[in-house]
């Protein structure tokens, strides 16, 4: 399978490269950054090129369009399997390369999924959370998924840190508030220490999700202090 190319707008593995799709993005990623002010902090930490998995915080529904949007590189994001069945957002999850799994126990098939990417030299994304940050902005406990897909794919994680966002959309909010500024600060790779399906079944990938958890919550402004 040949590998992707992942710099550019939206150079790379999408399903949808249509000039329609393109404009889309386009519009999307200025509304994000006029509406929004996101910007990515530390862009020249993502690598260039080969597997990588992107690890992010989760504080609102968001997340998932604003990173597509705002990041150069191109990440296939692991999406609610339930968001796929509504007609206009299952679609431009789709468009975007986004792919479902079932939040609550083992999807093997998003598994499977996510490593023909990883293989193919593709950058998956996921929030290890499993589902929106808790109320008031507080992190939930990380699952050791994505360290696991690393460890097994020998894919270097990418952690990052989103602020700004829990304050313009918190829980109990229909909808955002405009604003911001929404930054994602991109810390250094991290990069497992052994790799393949036997180090991937054993506690490396919880040893990884704890170091994971500390790198991003050490940025993370909108964090009750009492929680962290």
């Amino acid at each position: 399978m040949p590998r992707e190319s992942v710099r550019g707008p939206l150079d790379g593995y999408l399903p949808d490269r249509s000039w329609r799709f393109r404009a889309g993005w386009a519009l999307g990623r200025s509304i994000c950054r006029l509406c929004f002010r996101a910007r990515v902090v530390h862009p020249e930490r993502i690598p260039a090129s080969g597997p990588a998995v992107l690890v992010s915080n989760h504080p609102t529904w968001l997340d998932p369009p604003l990173l597509f949007l705002i990041l150069e590189r191109r990440f296939h994001f692991m999406g609610w399997d339930r968001l796929f069945t509504l007609p206009i957002a299952g679609r431009l999850l789709r468009a975007g390369g986004a792919f479902p799994v079932k939040i609550g126990g083992t999807d093997r098939s998003a598994i499977q999924r996510a490593l023909e990417h990883l293989r193919g030299g593709r950058g998956v994304g996921i929030f290890p959370e499993g589902g929106r940050s808790l109320p008031g902005g507080a992190l939930a406990p990380f699952r050791p998924g994505a360290a696991m897909l690393a460890v097994w794919a020998g894919a270097p994680i990418v952690p990052v840190t989103l602020n700004g966002a829990y304050r313009l959309w918190p829980r109990g909010r229909a909808l955002p508030r405009l604003g911001g500024p929404i930054r994602a600060i991109v810390h250094p790779p991290i990069v497992p220490p052994r790799t393949g399906l036997e180090a991937a079944r054993g506690d490396l990938p919880e040893r990884l999700t704890e170091e994971i958890r500390r790198v991003i919550v050490a940025d993370y402004a909108d964090q009750p202090r009492d929680s962290a």
